[in-house]
């Protein structure tokens, strides 16, 4: 699952409006469009009534945004997580259990 969809999902429901989802996400109408259908495509549900006043989430969108809420932050925090593991050196890590984080790897003797 795309977590960006789920964000696409997210913000039209706040927004009520794929042209303010776009704007505020810096995405093409046509790009939030395209994201919102091919997540009702993989969940095989419809997301939203179309209507000329903008755009009312389903009974199945609004039981699903706070699944997607939890989804887009658990993303973050995966990503979090992992930027504070990555080697500011460029050199290897190791993990070391006792100090609870990634620490550069011994150097081999030469």
């Amino acid at each position: 699952m795309n977590v960006g969809h789920l964000q696409a999902l997210i913000v039209t429901a706040e927004l009520g409006s794929v042209t303010d989802a776009a704007r505020q996400l810096s995405y093409s109408l046509s790009g939030i469009s395209r994201q919102l259908r091919a997540l009702e495509a993989e969940l095989g549900v419809t997301l939203f009534v179309r209507s000329g006043g903008g755009l009312t989430p389903t009974q199945s969108a609004v039981d699903i945004l706070p699944l997607a809420v939890s989804m887009v932050a658990l993303g973050d925090a995966v990503s979090a997580t992992a930027s504070r593991h990555r080697p500011s050196s460029g050199g290897a890590v190791r993990r070391d259990p006792a100090a609870g984080r990634a620490v550069p790897a011994p150097r081999p003797h030469q």
